[in-house]
């Protein structure tokens, strides 16, 4: 076992080069062999669910392919590297966009012969690709109701995510008082909340208003294009998103969170995955599949949503995203209708992906199957997977081959996986140990993962893994489901108290704060949000700086929950 102690990111390649060796399979041995040699192999092994026929072996392959999936630290590749096939990535879906739209752009246009299509059903059953898109737009339809730009209003509001002139975690304050950048086409809709919201008015202009009130253009910076940048993604390669104007960023948050709580009636719930996990662990006894795209929100194309959504609510919806995206100093007209960073994105493209798979559903079965849809996780009956293939693919989507799994042993959903039924979800080392709670964390998937697997923290694989723990560290019992301590069993826990649990030493994270003074920026803020209560007994609001913060030790009693 390694000390705890160990730091670097050798020490994490000590440790999968250890838990390789324990493995001993075929597998484990090429990766072991790939590690320090030529790392792009680990990308390429992806064990082969048809080769296994009892879960732990297959359980242990592959958490060797999914240890060192995200880390950064590989030997061999870099930030530079990952963000130019990132890169390559986004050029391809721009590619791939361009010829969707213009071949949806010829169907907007009369050319109805191009959905003439037949679709590969089971049976006799007979079906089109007109069929399948004029349900799609009429179930589109009824989930979001006729155009209420008021409702869309309500929902409006501001994150602390990037934006086109600011980088993540800036104060709201600054967003909602300084010049909003904003697209011309974006830019009559914001002005038209900003002379409804007085609090918001009275913040950026520094002046109360006694009613309705007009903001002037000089408040406002106008600008065509959003931000490309890229954020980790995996080991090797980055996630290509763009950081939209301030003024389109909070348009797009009522959209957004108005879509996700329509999608809520039709059983879609985007605030929870656990279903689409549930279904994956069905699939194998229940004749379920489960089927994954490539590069999803890059290849929703304007022709696209322009083809599926009602018109109102696509010229509402084009009006708010960026049609330009700015990478250093090239500025690209996208062929994309909005890629990740737009705030309704995961909604709209949730809510394309259900009315297509659900339309498929329906038109096979008169009173349909079962449906999952979480973005572009998808699980489905497994009779409809192919037809749900062909009009994806119609629509300009790359199905994942090795993520999409029609039948067999595997399936997975939503980061879940399961191998006949059984849950072998591997986790994930992202970063170096570099520093006491990231040991901890580690230490604890370790020892959960063979709870999973084996039915005891205590595996031969899993002693590959954990850490020598010293007395006196941060220890918690293997029931808690934080990560404040190493799990420990109860025998080597601190004092016992029947009512509060154990008292242990556990570590505590402590945010960075600072008081935002702009107290009219607050007010405006806070009539928005009026769920939040401000815990400050002066008045003010107390922000987090994103990412900023201390560990600090403390002792705490931990219940034991049986």
């Amino acid at each position: 076992m390694t000390s705890v102690t160990n730091l670097s990111d050798e020490a994490v390649i000590e440790r999968f080069d250890d838990f390789c060796k324990r493995v001993n399979t075929t597998l484990a041995r090429q990766a072991s062999n790939a590690v320090r040699q030529s790392p792009e192999v680990l990308k390429s092994l992806l064990p082969d669910p048809g080769l296994y026929d009892d879960v732990e072996s297959f359980a242990l392959d592959w958490q060797i392919y999914c240890f060192l999936k995200k880390f950064k630290g590989l030997p061999g590749t870099s930030l530079t590297e990952r963000r130019l096939e990132a890169r390559r990535g986004w050029s391809a879906a721009e590619r791939a966009n361009f010829h969707t739209n213009v071949r949806l752009s010829a169907i907007l246009h009369g050319d109805c012969s191009l959905l003439d299509i037949p679709i590969r059903v089971p049976g006799e059953t007979t079906m089109t690709m007109a069929t399948v898109i004029s349900t799609a737009q009429r179930k589109i339809e009824s989930v979001l109701g006729p155009f209420n730009w008021k409702k869309l209003v309500e929902s409006c509001n501001w994150s602390s995510g990037a934006t086109v002139d600011l980088p993540r975690g800036t104060q709201l304050s600054k967003k909602m008082t300084e010049r909003i950048t904003v697209t011309e086409r974006a830019l009559p809709y914001l002005k038209k909340v900003l002379a409804r919201d007085i609090g918001w008015m009275a913040a950026l202009t520094g002046r109360e208003t006694l009613g309705y009130a007009s903001p002037l253009d000089l408040n406002f910076s106008i600008v065509r294009h959003s931000r490309f940048l890229t954020v980790p993604k995996s080991a090797f390669t980055e996630r290509c998103i763009n950081a939209e104007p301030t003024g389109n960023a909070f348009l797009q948050q009522g959209v957004g969170r108005f879509l996700r709580s329509r999608l809520k009636r039709v059983c879609i719930d985007l605030d929870d995955q656990s279903f689409n996990q549930w279904m994956a662990g069905k699939a194998y006894t229940h004749g379920y599949s489960t089927l994954d795209l490539q590069s999803a929100s890059d290849t929703v194309s304007i022709q696209l949503v322009k083809l599926l959504l009602p018109q109102r609510w696509f010229e509402y919806l084009d009006s708010i995203r960026t049609p330009f995206s700015k990478d250093g100093k090239k500025i690209t007209k996208v062929e994309k209708f909005s890629s990740m960073g737009n705030a309704f994105t995961f909604e709209l493209e949730s809510l394309i992906f259900w009315a297509l798979a659900q339309s498929v559903n329906e038109l096979l079965w008169d009173h349909g199957g079962m449906v999952a849809v979480f973005g572009d996780d998808i699980v489905c009956k497994r009779a409809l997977f192919d037809p749900l293939v062909d009009v994806l693919r119609f629509c300009g989507f790359t199905v994942n081959t090795k993520k999409s799994y029609k039948d067999g042993n595997f399936f997975e959903s939503c980061g879940a996986n399961y191998f006949m039924g059984a849950d072998v979800t591997g986790f994930h080392l992202e970063d170096s140990l570099s520093s006491l709670d990231k040991v901890i964390s580690f230490h604890n998937k370790a020892l959960r993962w063979s709870i999973r697997i084996f039915g005891t923290p205590f595996s031969k694989v899993a002693k590959a893994l954990v850490s020598d723990l010293p007395d006196g560290v941060h220890k918690i019992p293997f029931t808690d489901k934080s990560d404040r301590g190493f799990l420990t069993p109860t025998r080597d826990l601190g004092r016992f108290d029947p009512n509060r649990g154990y008292l242990c030493k556990v570590l505590l994270f402590v945010p960075d704060r600072e008081v935002q003074y702009k107290q009219a920026a607050f007010y405006a803020y806070k009539l928005r949000r009026r769920q939040y209560q401000n815990a400050d007994p002066r008045g003010q609001p107390m922000v987090t700086i994103l990412g900023r913060g201390r560990w600090i030790s403390a002792q705490n009693w931990v219940q034991r929950w049986e």
